[in-house]
């Protein structure tokens, strides 16, 4: 059974529910809000499962050391503080088992 990815996209500061879905290494996924307009693209080097739209060539052959990339590209509409911009992730499941080794000591620098 070929691997799942779901990338799910929410412009309220909530997870749920998500307001678009992003093809992993394919085209870009828009989002507007009342502060800020572009486009989000997902890219894992390598995936082919479900969910993936191509190889991400476009994105890995400048960039071989990468696995991975989440790239947001827009504008804001007017001046957000700190305080408005927020930017996370949410998982289904826990991925605390399968992330990389000493990835629980960079996370304690940021």
């Amino acid at each position: 059974m070929a691997p799942k990815l779901r990338v799910l996209i929410s412009t309220n500061g909530a997870a749920y529910p998500p307001t678009a879905v992003c093809a992993v290494n394919g085209a870009p996924a828009a989002v507007r809000t009342a502060n800020f307009e572009g486009e989000i693209s997902v890219f894992v080097k390598g995936f082919v499962g479900e969910g993936g739209a191509g190889d991400g060539a476009a994105y890995f052959d400048e960039r071989p050391d990468m696995t991975y990339g989440i790239v947001v590209r827009g504008r804001y509409l007017d001046n957000p503080s700190g305080d408005d911009v927020l930017f996370g992730n949410v998982f289904e499941h826990p991925v605390r088992d399968s992330l990389p080794w000493g990835t629980s000591i960079a996370t304690k620098f940021m």
